[in-house]
């Protein structure tokens, strides 16, 4: 059956309810993955609401138009395999939290076990994205929290040999070292990226909000940042938002990477993320930061939005906003990929 991108998607379709089996230039993994999560649970949920979602929206883009034509596809399997590691890892680490919250001191052995988990699934997520790349792919990832793409960058990065950017859109720095004693948290990924691999590539930070003093010291000698609260003031005496992107951006690389946590987003359009926190981008701020690295440019070689939860309270199909905001943005970066 010819596909008519103004019918109805059924659901069997794929992603944006494009067929599944379209050959495709796109490869999105799908990451249910937040044993390390240390607030709200839920983003385990984010790539099935994001997903279902995706079949309720309009695929003609006013500034990218019908680039969806060079395909897109949902890895469904990923899925699956992530899933029966994420439930053994999440047992581990809710039972270290709960020790945290009751000053307990959590048994070694737990966190070694934990992090070997958490080891086992960044192997996978490398194996599964080296892979693609190999095959002059373009890889996303959809989380699950944001200890989920290491894999998916450590791969990019031994592709590009360290020779592209990092856009990390977040309220958090994520400098922490082995947060909690995971050495593999939500909260350590930008640290493990800067510290672990062998070429790490430049990183620009912004939406920042929400952060302790030894990571805004590390921030100092590892990444150029931006925090929300300069970037406030900076609108509030008339700098327009695209003059601030021409300073913060005017050393990007051609190739860049973008790391999107949901939460790098003012609350209003993501209220069940894990760790919310007031302030920080809009979603058209967002999208326009996303249109404008293109119009400058830059290529895409690969992405990740993660901590998306859904309002467990509303159906999945569109009703909550934060996979409604997120399944926007995630065709925004898709389509930005495509046409690099």
């Amino acid at each position: 059956m010819t596909f008519n991108p103004e019918g109805h998607f059924s659901k069997n379709s794929s992603v944006f309810g494009l067929p599944k089996d379209m050959k495709a230039e796109l490869h999105i993994l799908p990451s249910p993955w937040e044993p390390t999560t240390s607030f709200k649970k839920g983003c385990k949920n984010g790539p099935k609401s994001v997903f279902e979602a995706s079949k309720q929206m309009d695929l003609f883009h006013p500034y990218f138009k019908k680039i969806y034509n060079k395909g897109i596809q949902w890895d469904y399997s990923t899925a699956d395999k992530i899933t029966d590691l994420n439930d053994k890892a999440s047992i581990i680490c809710d039972g270290i939290q709960k020790n945290l919250d009751e000053e307990k001191i959590p048994d070694q052995k737990s966190i070694e076990r934990a992090n070997d988990l958490s080891n086992t699934y960044n192997t996978f997520i490398y194996n599964e994205s080296l892979s693609l790349l190999e095959k002059n792919k373009t890889v996303g990832l959809v989380g699950g929290d944001h200890s989920a793409p290491f894999g998916l960058i450590k791969a990019v990065s031994e592709k590009y040999r360290g020779k592209f950017s990092i856009v990390h859109l977040d309220a958090h720095f994520d400098f922490r070292d082995a947060y909690q004693g995971f050495t593999h948290s939500h909260a350590s990924i930008m640290y493990n990226i800067r510290t672990k691999l062998k070429t790490p590539p430049t990183l620009y930070q912004i939406g920042l909000r929400d952060f302790c003093e030894s990571e805004y010291n590390f921030a100092l000698e590892n990444s150029k940042f931006i925090l929300d609260q300069e970037f406030q003031k900076l609108k509030f005496f008339g700098t327009s938002f695209s003059q601030i992107l021409d300073k913060f951006f005017e050393d990007l690389n051609e190739n860049i990477y973008i790391s999107f946590d949901i939460d790098g987003l003012s609350p209003e359009f993501c209220p069940n993320t894990g760790t919310p926190v007031p302030g920080g981008l809009s979603y058209n701020e967002a999208n326009f930061l996303i249109e404008e690295l293109h119009r400058r440019g830059h290529k895409l070689i690969g992405f990740d939005l993660v901590e998306v939860s859904p309002n467990s309270s509303l159906n999945a199909l569109g009703e909550g906003i934060d996979e409604v905001t997120a399944v926007r943005l995630l065709y925004a970066l898709s389509c930005f990929a495509l046409s690099s």
